[in-house]
Formats: structure tokens, C-alpha cells, sequence
């Protein structure tokens, strides 16, 4: 059986007996340039802060968010990471009818469903290059009462233009039907703020936008993400979160990273060059087709007979390379994975295990 999530390093090691120092995690999307020393500093600075209870508001965190962003501060809830956000969103809003456009996220299914309400779902397949179609989701409105939408996709890195989220977003509320956009991999993205819908949530009642520390700052380990939509909302959203969602690090970590601009330019520069580098390279392995990536990773097809998902991820694997076999996803088969940008000789190690595979 798959993870249900990639990143997954214990079960592998775990189910495949292989150390962990022998395995390069291309399943895992962050920042391939790691936590920033600024960062460090913070963490070394605030481990006291551990003896204490957490500030349950998060203040310090969600004033240094809104004086970054130029929104207010009652326009922001923190949460135990993304994650946490995704299952509160159909919970508090009583949601009963919720469409995701697949392949995607699996968690959102998985909030819907706990949450005990009825997915339904839409499809971008093959033929359309996995774009997604937003006048096919302007006319379920009537069937639903939420849709979530990743922007960038995972795992298809297909990013959505600004005009046509926003023709979306007037349809929704229109309608008053909410619209949750998941933008985890938005600061990844040349031009984010172009392609941003975050400003325009603060002033619609039926739009959250969906954001999170864990990937661009390389802390999955500390679990931070934040919402941000109209007053209203976020209030009643904020109420169903348990006490302390949010540890007194990430706080930190939210109040004083959000100043690193250096370590942020640099990562921008740094990507944008090389997942060009990667993608033009895999480009080249026969019977090998990556979608061109808007984010830090890129989706993959497998276009040759001789092999599929489950075999490259095992011979890969033999090499000390972890990709994410994308199988598992719903509306993909095994033809299908999925791997992060990394570091240039991580990135050329790849390149050449994947050429032998293919060979």
C-alpha cells in the first residue's frame, strides 16, 4: 500500500529496511535550500518560550502576517498547519455538498468526509493537459455549498490565472457558496502576488485563501500554516479550533521569519533557474513527459510500455531516490509521479538514475 501522503521517509525506511542517510526524498516538496539561518537563530533564541503556554491568539504571529501582507490582523487565523485548516474549513462552515476538482490533495477528500459531508468530484484528465476547467465549477454551484481548489495543483503543478479565479470567486459568492483556495505552493510561483487571489479574500465573505510555513521555509517538522478570508468568516471558523493549536516556535516563526528577505529573494532566484534546469532535462528521457512545473516540483508521465509507476519508484529506490508515485491519487493511474527540485547534484543525480530506468 502507498503513503497516503509523500514525504512519508519512516514508512519507507521502515517497510524497505533502507537507511535513512542513503535516501534522497524527491516525494517531499520544500524548500531545497533548507531552513534558513535566520530561522536557526530563532529557534535557538526561543526554546524557553517551550516552558510556557502558547499565546492562543497568536498576536505577535498574526500582526507580523498582517503588516506583511497589508491586511488586518482579524482577517488571519493560524493553525497547527495547514492540514489542521483544511478539516476546520467544511466542519465550522457546516458544509454538506463539497466538490474538489482530482487529481489532487487527498486530504481535502478526507476533511470532507470526516466532517460528514458528500463529496463530488471533477476530473482534468490526459487530453486537456490536467487543466482545470473553471466554467464546468461555475456550473455545479447550484449542487454545492464549498469547493476547494489547490493553486498551484498538487500534483499536477497546473496553476490557475488570476481573472479566471476571480470570475470564480464574484460566481461563489453570488451563489454563497465558499470557495477555499489552497496557495501552500503559491510562494514558490515567479510573479505571486500576480497570481495571488490572498488581498481580494479580505473583502468577500465566501473566499479563503489557504497558506502555509511548512514549504517554503522547510518546516514540516513544526506545522504552522495560516487562513486568510472576510471577518465574518474567519471568526466562526476560529471558533471551532481547539486551545493552543498553535506551539510557541511556529509562532516564532511566523513573527520574526517573515523578515528574512534575503533567504526569500534567494530561494525565488534559485528555483525559478532550477526547475528550469530540471524539467529541460527530463524533457530529453525517452519515454519520459514532464508538465511544465508553475511550482517547486514537476508532474510526470510515463509514456513508455515496459514500465510503470510502481517499478520506477522501486528501481529508483535501489539508487537511494525516493519520487512520489502518484497511483494513488484519484483520477491517476500508474503511469503517473511526481518529484521535487532540489539541489543541482541532487537534481543531476536524478536525471541520471532516471535515464538508466528509461533506457
Amino acid at each position: 500500500m502507498l503513503p497516503a501522503h509523500g514525504g512519508n521517509i519512516k514508512e519507507v525506511i521502515d517497510k524497505y529496511k533502507i537507511r535513512e542517510d542513503r535516501i534522497i526524498d524527491f516525494s517531499n516538496n520544500i524548500n531545497p535550500l533548507g531552513i534558513s539561518p535566520g530561522i536557526k537563530n530563532i529557534l535557538n533564541r526561543n526554546l524557553n518560550s517551550l516552558t510556557q503556554y502558547p499565546d492562543p491568539q497568536c498576536r505577535s504571529a498574526r500582526k507580523a502576517l498582517s503588516g506583511y501582507w497589508g491586511i488586518d490582523k482579524d482577517n488571519l487565523l493560524l493553525g497547527n498547519g495547514s492540514n489542521e485548516l483544511i478539516h476546520l474549513v467544511p466542519r465550522s462552515l457546516a458544509c454538506s455538498r463539497v466538490l474538489t476538482y482530482q487529481p489532487a490533495f487527498s486530504e481535502y477528500e478526507f476533511s470532507v468526509k470526516a466532517s460528514g459531508a458528500k463529496p463530488y468530484f471533477l476530473f482534468s484528465g490526459k487530453k486537456e493537459g490536467f487543466r482545470i476547467d473553471l466554467d464546468k465549477i461555475i456550473s455545479y454551484l447550484p449542487k454545492v455549498d464549498l469547493i476547494i481548489l489547490c493553486n498551484p495543483n498538487n500534483p499536477t503543478g497546473h496553476l490557475l490565472k488570476k481573472e479566471g479565479l476571480l470570475k470564480l470567486a464574484k460566481a461563489c459568492e453570488d451563489n454563497k457558496v465558499y470557495l477555499l483556495i489552497d496557495e501552500v505552493f503559491m510562494d514558490f510561483v515567479d510573479k505571486e502576488k500576480e497570481s495571488s487571489l490572498l488581498k481580494e479574500s479580505v473583502k468577500k465573505d465566501y473566499l479563503l485563501i489557504l497558506r502555509s510555513f511548512t514549504k517554503f521555509f522547510s518546516l514540516p517538522g513544526l506545522r504552522v500554516g495560516y487562513l486568510v478570508g472576510g471577518k465574518k468568516t474567519i471568526k466562526r471558523i476560529a471558533s471551532f479550533q481547539v486551545s493552543w493549536s498553535v506551539n510557541s516556535l511556529a509562532q516564532e516563526i511566523v513573527a520574526k521569519g517573515l523578515k528574512d528577505r534575503k533567504f526569500i529573494e534567494k530561494t525565488k532566484r534559485y528555483l525559478l533557474k532550477e526547475k528550469d534546469f530540471l524539467f529541460n532535462n527530463l524533457k530529453r528521457i525517452n519515454g519520459l513527459m514532464p508538465y511544465y512545473p508553475s511550482a517547486n516540483f514537476i508532474f510526470c508521465k510515463i509514456c513508455s510500455g515496459k514500465l510503470d509507476s510502481g517499478k520506477l519508484f522501486l528501481r529508483l529506490l535501489k539508487s537511494g531516490i525516493l519520487i512520489r508515485d502518484c497511483s494513488n491519487f484519484r483520477g491517476l493511474d500508474n503511469k503517473f509521479f511526481r518529484v521535487a527540485v532540489k539541489r543541482r547534484g541532487d537534481n543531476l543525480y536524478l536525471i541520471k538514475h532516471l535515464r538508466k530506468a528509461f533506457q
